[in-house]
């Protein structure tokens, strides 16, 4: 397994083996996202959406005038986000096209600036690539299942959050005006199984911790994370929505 670090001078790679590897100096490098066909995507430089292919090699995809903050893939299709709140998709022969749906999303005349400027703060997609949803600050969280054609607002605009790319989360938001029994099923399933794998993980460590530190230790180890989780899932409830 191998950490990838994004930095204004190049990408760093951190490998399991302690190895520490280094790309594409010169140029600043934002959000590593997968992309089509087993690709990754990059934004370089602030302005350009890199793909980096099977061959190991990084090329150009397209370029844009726009100040670029996040990059995303659904499906074959690939769109970008702005420094101005704008969403762009990707258009042969290597052009960002913007999507007029996303400039007249519903709620969009209450979004405004808190702090940094109004943006493009993260972008995510679900696992089949049929919905996009896009995290503005301070905007909420849009979301397309149409190609980024039209766009429905999620969460209120000032639900500070920030889009992880969970695929748990973006389903349901993606599901949640129109979600059918097969659906709630399936992810009320993921959800007990990912609380299953989380116990079973934590009892492994246990063991592992043990071996080298006292029970009591690591059981106040285990409290305080227990503590920590309990926050994070605090504001995730308190911003997302219940199924409709």
């Amino acid at each position: 397994m191998s950490v990838l670090v994004t930095t204004v001078d190049g990408y760093r790679i951190y490998t399991s083996s302690g190895k520490e590897l280094t790309s594409l100096e010169g140029h600043r490098v934002e959000c590593f996202t997968p992309g089509p066909d087993g690709t990754f995507l990059a934004v370089i430089d602030r302005h350009e959406v890199w793909s980096h292919g099977r061959d190991g090699e990084w090329t150009p995809t397209a370029k844009s005038e726009a100040t670029l903050t996040a990059v995303v893939a659904a499906g074959d299709a690939v769109f970008a986000g702005t420094n101005d709140a704008r969403v762009l998709r990707l258009a042969p022969p290597g052009a960002l096209e913007p999507l007029a749906g996303f400039d007249t999303v519903g709620g969009r005349d209450q979004w405004h600036q808190v702090g940094s400027p109004l943006q493009v703060r993260t972008m995510t997609a679900t696992c089949d690539g049929g919905a996009v949803l896009v995290n503005v600050h301070v905007g909420g969280i849009p979301r397309s299942i149409d190609g980024g054609a039209t766009w429905q607002p999620t969460l209120p605009v000032d639900d500070d959050v920030q889009l992880a790319p969970d695929p748990l989360i973006t389903d349901f938001l993606a599901q949640q005006d129109s979600m059918s029994e097969d659906e709630a099923r399936a992810l009320a399933n993921e959800d007990f199984a990912i609380g299953k794998d989380t116990s079973d993980l934590k009892a492994k460590w246990y063991k592992k911790m043990t071996k080298v530190l006292s029970d009591r230790t690591v059981a106040r180890f285990f409290h305080i994370e227990e503590k920590l989780d309990a926050i994070a899932d605090l504001a995730l409830a308190a911003n997302i929505p219940l199924i409709h």
